[in-house]
């Protein structure tokens, strides 16, 4: 006869993800708002029915079985296929979409949540998170935020939809106008090496893309990278009172060039990404997310793309 059912509970199993997480039964209890009796006996139920040795505690260290290192990896699958399965509900009723965006994107972002509000009822309520890129991602394959809009990049991560909205879009390198690089006759990208370069924060796809771009450029130290920060106003802050040198999408700098606060780097030649939606592959069909999808990329063709 057909086996239709599990015999391994799933509340039992989502416990048990949040206690080998966090490496502690009282500290799973705490943050599932239990006793820590109550995790204890979700634990003993789910090894009497897997009929095997999960964990064991020695001096309050939990350590896993051969058995139970490998439960954990379903069990976190089943925690976010469950996180996905609630999001994706409260997608379908259109009550609220949680956004991320790259620092780098946040004027045509802007302008497409502002296209956005014009078109979708009142009860639709935006939640918008600047970040970091690999951070933003990592979010949505656990179901902590609905779409981002980052620069392509391979984020190694599974589960998702990649949605292109826009291809080749240059960046602007800028630096302050007294900066000791305008003195040089001519600037090339090697010459970048000689001052630091602002790019964000370590894992920042950027700098693996600007890294690949000035080795490809013959550069043969490594790049002066420094500060970790996702503000880009902080960014500017820094640039126009030193002699850093950073990046952004020209309409972003654009005021501040006309006044005179920074000036454009005249490098030979460009550097250019493409920029995508990612939402979860069970988040994609639902009339929210498309909505948004589709005003990002309507803003996008008609006003920033370069």
């Amino acid at each position: 006869m057909e086996k239709l059912l599990p015999k391994l509970d799933i509340y039992h199993l989502l416990v048990f993800y949040y206690v080998c997480k966090e490496k502690s039964i009282t500290a799973a209890a705490n943050k599932l708002f239990l006793s820590q009796p109550t995790v204890t006996a979700h634990m003993k139920s789910l090894e009497r029915s897997a009929q095997t040795k999960l964990f064991q505690i020695d001096k309050k260290k939990l350590t896993l079985s051969h058995a139970g290192e490998g439960l954990y990896h379903y069990a976190g699958e089943i925690f976010r296929q469950s996180m996905a399965a609630d999001r994706f509900i409260e997608l379908s009723k259109e009550s609220n979409i949680n956004i991320g965006v790259s620092s780098l994107l946040v004027l045509p972002v802007a302008r497409a949540i502002n296209n956005l509000s014009q078109q979708i009822t009142n009860s639709v309520n935006l939640q918008v998170r600047f970040g970091e890129s690999f951070t933003l991602v990592r979010e949505v394959a656990d179901s902590n935020i609905d779409v981002v809009i980052v620069p392509n990049f391979d984020f190694g991560i599974n589960n998702l939809s990649h949605v292109r909205i826009a291809d080749d879009v240059k960046l602007t390198f800028y630096a302050s106008p007294s900066n000791p690089i305008f003195q040089k006759e001519s600037i090339g990208w090697v010459d970048l090496a000689d001052y630091p370069l602002i790019l964000g924060t370590e894992e920042s796809p950027m700098k693996k893309i600007l890294t690949n771009k000035l080795v490809s450029e013959g550069l043969t130290s490594s790049p002066q990278f420094y500060l970790t920060s996702d503000n880009f106003e902080f960014f500017k802050t820094i640039v126009k009172n030193g002699n850093s040198i950073s990046f952004a999408l020209y309409e972003d700098i654009r005021d501040d060039v006309e006044k005179c606060s920074l000036k454009v780097l005249p490098l030979p030649s460009d550097i250019c990404v493409d920029i995508d939606v990612i939402t979860h592959r069970s988040h994609f069909d639902t009339l929210l997310v498309q909505e948004f999808i589709a005003c990002v990329k309507n803003v996008w063709n008609s006003s920033v793309k370069q």
